[in-house]
C-alpha cells in the first residue's frame, strides 16, 4: 500500500466509526435487553453457572442475567465494586457497563470479555517451574491489591460483611458473624440425622477452636479464585486476566485460598503465600484446613436439602475424613 498525507487521515476516521458502531451496538443491545424488547434467549449462549446465566452481546460483551433474587443483587454489587477494584489491580479484570432489570424482572450485567482460558489443573502443571512462579507470583499480587481496598469503599459499593465461609447461597447472603451460621449447621445435621453424634461432637469442636481465632477488621474477598475463573493466554501460559466477581464479600483473607486449594493444591498456595507481602494471610494452615472440613458440611447439606440424597452417603465420608485430617 502507497501511503499519502490523506491516510492518516483516513485511519482515524475508520477508528472513530468503529468505535462509534461499538457504543451504539452497546447501548441498542443494553436498551433492549431494559424494555423487554430483547430476551436474553434471542443472543447465542455463552455459558453459565447455578447463579447466572450468560449470553454473548457481540463486540466483545457478555450478558450475565441472573437466575434468582439473591443472584440479581449479586449482580448490582458486582457493577458497583469491579470500578472500584479495576484501577487496584494488575491483572486485567472485567469491565462492568449497563446493568438493569430485563422483562420478568431479572438483573442483568453487561461484562467485557476477557481473551484466554481457564487455568487448569492440566495446564499448571504443564508450566515450568519457572512459570508456575511467574503464575503463583502475579496472583498473590491480585489477592494482596484486592485485599488492601478499603473496606469503607467496598460497603460503599453495597458489599456485605460476612465471615461464614460460604455465605453465598441461591436465596440469600449469609452475612454477619459465623457463629450463628455454623450453629445452624449443625442443627441442619443432627435434625436430618445425616452424621453421627460422635462426628458431630468433633464438628462443634472444631467450630469452637476456630472461633477462638475472633473476627478481626473484615478485609474484601474476591471469594471463588479458582480453576474456572483465572484465564491465561494458551500460547504464552500468561495470566490474561481474573473473572467472576458476583461472591465478592467482606471477611476473612484466608478464605480466598480455599479454592485455590481445590484447584491446584497445597504447594501451589505455598508458593503464592511466598509472594504475599502482606500480614492479612499469616499463619493461615489451621483455618484453611477448618474451611477445607466445611465446605465439605456445607456441599452434605446442600445436597440433602435439595433431594440429591444418592450423593449423601460418598458426602458423609468425606466429610468424615476431612475430620479425620485435621485430627491427626
Amino acid at each position: 500500500m502507497r501511503y499519502t498525507r490523506a491516510a492518516p487521515f483516513e485511519w482515524g476516521r475508520v477508528f472513530i466509526l468503529s468505535l462509534w458502531r461499538l457504543l451504539v451496538h452497546y447501548q441498542l443491545i443494553a436498551s433492549r435487553l431494559t424494555s423487554g424488547e430483547l430476551i436474553p434467549d434471542a443472543l447465542p449462549v455463552a455459558g453459565g453457572g447455578d447463579y447466572c446465566s450468560a449470553w454473548d452481546a457481540g463486540d466483545g460483551w457478555l450478558v450475565l442475567v441472573a437466575r434468582t433474587d439473591e443472584a440479581s443483587r449479586s449482580l448490582e454489587r458486582a457493577a458497583s465494586i469491579l470500578p472500584v477494584i479495576a484501577p487496584r489491580v494488575s491483572i486485567p479484570i472485567p469491565e462492568a457497563g449497563t446493568t438493569g432489570v430485563i422483562l420478568g424482572g431479572q438483573r442483568f450485567l453487561m461484562l467485557r470479555r476477557l481473551p484466554g482460558v481457564p487455568l487448569s489443573a492440566a495446564l499448571l502443571d504443564s508450566m515450568s517451574p519457572a512459570q508456575v512462579e511467574t503464575t503463583a507470583r502475579a496472583i498473590a499480587a491480585f489477592l494482596g491489591e484486592v485485599h488492601a481496598t478499603p473496606a469503607d469503599l467496598a460497603m460503599a459499593a453495597g458489599i456485605p460483611i460476612g465471615w461464614y465461609p460460604f455465605a453465598a447461597t441461591e436465596d440469600a447472603m449469609r452475612d454477619g458473624p459465623a457463629e450463628q451460621h455454623y450453629v445452624a449447621d449443625l442443627a441442619a445435621l443432627t435434625r436430618a440425622s445425616l452424621l453421627d453424634r460422635e462426628l458431630l461432637g468433633r464438628l462443634d469442636r472444631l467450630v469452637t477452636i476456630h472461633l477462638q481465632r475472633g473476627e478481626e477488621d473484615p478485609i474484601l474477598l474476591h471469594g471463588e479464585v479458582s480453576a474456572d475463573h483465572v484465564l491465561i493466554d494458551p500460547e504464552t501460559l500468561d495470566i490474561t486476566g481474573i473473572i467472576d466477581f458476583q461472591g465478592v464479600i467482606l471477611g476473612d483473607p484466608i478464605r480466598d485460598l480455599l479454592y485455590l486449594s481445590d484447584s491446584y493444591g497445597s504447594s501451589f498456595v505455598d508458593a503464592v503465600l511466598s509472594h504475599y507481602s502482606d500480614s492479612a494471610l499469616r499463619d493461615p494452615k489451621p483455618a484453611l484446613e477448618f474451611y477445607r472440613v466445611w465446605h465439605e458440611v456445607a456441599r452434605l447439606l446442600w445436597a440433602a436439602e435439595h433431594g440429591y440424597q444418592e450423593r449423601v452417603p460418598v458426602l458423609r465420608s468425606r466429610v468424615a475424613a476431612a475430620v479425620d485430617a485435621i485430627c491427626r
